[in-house]
């Protein structure tokens, strides 16, 4: 980890979180609208 990083165990964290907010919120995901899914993910 450099300095100012974060911890690989805290990036799989939130990507296994994401993924599974996906799924079990949409039917697929497009990434034109891909920003837009991860500011309601984060705000959510």
């Amino acid at each position: 980890v450099k300095k100012g990083g974060y911890p690989i165990q805290h990036v799989n964290e939130l990507h296994n979180r994401l993924k599974k907010w996906i799924a079990g919120s949409f039917w697929g995901v497009s990434t034109k609208y891909l920003q837009n899914y991860l500011n309601w993910f984060y705000y959510a």
